[in-house]
């Protein structure tokens, strides 16, 4: 973390926008958004992990009947005898 106090208001502005975070408030403002970004990025990022669908035959079997839209009768019509 750098001591953002120590540098002037247009120093901190061009930090925040090279940040691409707001230059608007007085220097105390500014010097406070940056330690807050600065602390944000120090932390690891919390992934949300999601429950995955467990893959079984059924699950996959059904794929086709329950998709309107990838069901084609005509598809199935090589096993039948003519």
């Amino acid at each position: 973390m750098s001591d953002y106090s120590t540098q002037t208001v247009a120093q901190l502005k061009e930090i925040l926008k090279g940040k691409g975070l707001s230059i608007e408030g007085k220097k105390a403002d500014l010097v406070q958004r940056l330690h807050e970004h600065d602390t944000q990025q120090q932390q690891p990022p919390q992934q949300q992990q999601q429950p995955q669908q467990q893959r079984t035959p059924q699950n996959e079997s059904n794929l086709i009947y329950d998709n309107p839209s990838t069901y084609n009768p005509n598809m199935y019509n090589f096993f039948s005898s003519k």
